[in-house]
């Protein structure tokens, strides 16, 4: 039954494909499995992929975007794993698959099966074909010991030879030519070419990734597949080193400093570099600089051979794998295809039709009888995040953060389209009623209240529902819907204040309703890719675009009673600690030192190296900006500060005694709001015992503030978590301005 149903769902689709827009992915949808990864053949013309939720390897044809075998090997492992990688040879006679635990995986590319398995001495860092093709290298690095390489017999996986070499803390692997040389290469712009016989080092190289930029700092480094070039992201500039002269071949001027994907070609001739909104084509022939825009990259991009192709592999369940012509940034396949994330839902006014928006970029308009594609409309370059009808139907509006289209909502012909910015409110806890006179709230571990948005008054309270995900009224006020995390949508009754009745979309999360007109069924989406049809009055499902995945449902929900119960134990390890620090607590104390000045939190490096040097200085109060103050640790356990720096000292396992630090506090004000001066992003630093350090308070902060206190937790080893040292639960330290004296 499930065969003769994919096979209907197939036909059903393709057959709607002929009113599509042909640049649209006319393949039928199919859920894409996240956490996958892929992998081009030399040749460019075969590809590999892999899909975490079905455990499935594929082998992809290019030409004809067919299948050539898939394969499981979950029945070797035992256990589902998050990712594979793929290793082929360059005459294409070898593919080696490599899992997350180190096992590797010989097959044969023509017929996937499995020629031999190897569970390898522990994870590798990288693993290469020999250039002869009779030896797989296998490279082992703890980032702190030397390097360990391990020569594997092609034939049957057995060692040939171990040992060790001069490189280590390094990412990227090269052989020479010949084969006699490896070629190790780090994000910091080092290279060490060792003897491939015995790991003895010939040659050390090091390059400034940043090249003669001033004050600049690389986000991003890269070496090229042979090691011959090295690229690096320094804010807005992207430079390319030539790595045997250390010479700036070309430097880029980028539209953005954050978007660091970079992808080589096999032969070193092609790079693409991603840009806002696009990328850039550098060509190594003849330096010449090509933009492409309106193609966003994510977060990893695979040129074939030759860089006349890219697959633009998305992140979690986005929308797949894109093949794009590199020249013209014009997606030419689509595999694995399938709509990603549900991000917004509609009907027409006459209930006929329904739109969807979603990841791929794709606006569909959907038969509401026959549930069939009429159109699958392709023109946005972002994620579509609102789909709506006019009031006459006759038209579709799409937006995007980046555009506004209209469509033709009968014919799905675009009519125009507007660039301008869009946002959207991600407010997931607070939902309007229709009318606009009545608001559901909902506010971290309370009920769930219906307010009169007028008036802002509480008519009525709901029972407290555990980590709920949306919220939204039914057309006619009496009702809304509710989305716990670990269960599907519940029907609420305004008037009695209890659910009705509960509608099964497995496991899916930020999730989206829309209702036909005359309120009685409505359609979801969300996370799971799905888009689900309900009868609202009797609960029946009409309709999903796939089948509910009540396995993945079943996983995710095991895992989440696993954290439950860690979190438990925690929290009652946590309590048990508390009552054992009481004592302690009293041992960590702050004390005023003196007045001074010292810079702001936004003056501050991302790492420091802790000595001495603005808490030196002191002055009078009239003349002072922050007080100084001492820290101490006098308990017999370290405790864990909040500071906005990372401080690193060699001579120190922590904090060295009498260091100066940024502290991370907090400010709370009489009403009881609190502000933080500090980063959202701020290191966790260990004040060892018997040790003494000095931070700053801003004299301006004590006189806004009612109370400003620091955050502390002890550290202790727990044999029985290793992923947490926190003793108890974090305590504070209050800081009181009347301890500072009036003149100094």
């Amino acid at each position: 039954m499930k065969t003769v149903f994919s096979f209907l769902l197939i036909f059903a689709f393709c057959s709607s494909a002929s009113n599509a827009q042909k640049s649209a992915p006319n393949l039928p949808l199919r859920i894409q499995n996240n956490l996958g990864s892929n992998g081009w053949s030399a040749d460019g013309r075969l590809f590999v992929t892999y899909t975490r939720r079905t455990e499935k390897t594929r082998l992809w044809d290019l030409k004809d975007e067919s299948v050539v075998w898939e394969n499981s090997l979950s029945s070797t492992r035992g256990r589902m794993l998050n990712s594979e990688s793929f290793i082929w040879s360059n005459s294409q006679r070898y593919l080696l698959v490599k899992d997350e635990r180190g096992m590797l995986f010989l097959l044969d590319p023509l017929t996937g099966k499995v020629r031999w398995e190897k569970n390898v001495l522990k994870k590798p860092e990288i693993i290469r074909f020999s250039p002869d093709e009779t030896q797989i290298i296998v490279v082992y690095s703890d980032k702190t010991a030397k390097t360990e390489v391990e020569l594997l017999d092609v034939e049957n996986g057995s060692r040939k030879s171990l040992f060790n070499t001069d490189a280590k803390f390094f990412d990227t692997f090269a052989f020479s030519g010949d084969g006699k040389i490896l070629k190790f290469g780090n994000f910091e712009g080092k290279a060490d070419l060792v003897s491939a016989e015995d790991g003895k080092l010939l040659k050390s190289l090091s390059l400034r990734p940043c090249g003669t930029l001033q004050n600049t700092f690389s986000n991003k480094t890269t070496f090229s597949p042979k090691l011959n070039y090295l690229v690096a992201r320094c804010r807005d500039k992207t430079v390319i080193t030539d790595s045997a002269t250390g010479k700036v071949v070309s430097i880029l001027t980028m539209k953005d400093d954050f978007d660091n994907t970079i992808g080589f070609s096999g032969d070193e001739k092609v790079l693409v570099l991603s840009d806002l909104a696009g990328y850039k084509i550098f060509n190594f022939k003849d330096h010449s600089v090509r933009d492409i825009s309106d193609f966003r990259l994510w977060f990893s991009v695979d040129l074939n051979y030759d860089g006349s192709l890219l697959i633009n592999n998305s992140d979690y369940r986005h929308r797949g794998y894109e093949i794009a012509d590199v020249k013209t940034g014009k997606v030419i396949k689509t595999f694995e295809n399938h709509p990603g994330e549900i991000l917004s839902l509609a009907f027409s006014r006459d209930g006929q039709l329904f739109a969807s928006g979603s990841q791929d970029r794709i606006v569909r308009v959907w038969d509401a009888k026959t549930h069939n594609i009429l159109h699958s409309l392709s023109g946005h370059s972002d994620e579509v995040q609102s789909v709506e009808f006019t009031d006459n139907d006759n038209e579709l509006i799409s937006k995007s953060e980046m555009e506004t289209i209209v469509w033709n909502a009968r014919t799905g012909a675009k009519i125009r389209e507007t660039k301008e910015s869009n946002r959207f409110d991600q407010n997931r806890d607070l939902a309007l009623s229709p009318s606009g006179k009545f608001a559901l709230v909902e506010e971290y571990e309370k009920p769930s209240r219906l307010v009169d948005v007028k008036t802002k008054k509480t008519l009525k309270e709901f029972a407290y529902v555990d980590q709920l995900d949306n919220l939204v009224f039914t057309p006619d006020e009496k009702h809304f819907l509710a989305k716990p995390w670990w269960s599907g949508w519940q029907l609420w009754s305004v008037e009695s204040g209890k659910p009705i009745r509960e509608f099964d979309i497995g496991y899916s999360y930020y999730n989206h309703v829309a209702f036909q007109p005359n309120g009685k069924v409505f359609i979801t989406g969300g996370s799971d890719q799905n888009i689900i049809m309900f009868d609202l009055e009797t609960g029946e499902k009409i309709w999903s675009l796939f089948p509910l995945d009540v396995e993945e449902f079943d996983q995710q929900k095991a895992g989440e009673l696993q954290r439950v119960t860690y979190l438990k134990q925690q929290k009652e390890y946590a309590a048990r600690a508390d009552i054992d620090n009481q004592e302690r607590a009293k041992k960590i104390t702050a004390a005023f030192s003196h007045y001074g000045s010292a810079e702001s939190f936004w003056d501050q490096k991302i790492a420091e190296s802790g000595i001495r040097n603005k808490s030196k200085l002191t002055l009078p109060r009239d003349k002072a900006s922050v007080a100084w103050f001492t820290l101490t640790n006098n308990s017999d356990l370290a405790v864990s500060i909040d500071t906005n720096s990372m401080i690193f000292n060699p001579k120190c396992n922590g904090l060295c005694d009498g260091a100066e630090i940024s502290s991370r506090y907090v400010m709370e004000s009489k009403n009881g709001d609190l502000r933080v001066n500090g980063y959202d992003m701020y290191s966790k630093t260990i004040l060892p015992p018997k040790t003494t350090v000095y931070f700053s308070v801003d004299l301006n902060h004590f006189a806004a503030s009612n109370a400003i206190y620091l955050e502390f937790t002890f550290q202790k080893d727990n044999p029985a978590d290793e992923k947490s040292n926190d003793y108890g639960n974090q305590q504070k330290l209050y800081l009181n301005e009347s301890d500072l004296p009036v003149r100094q």
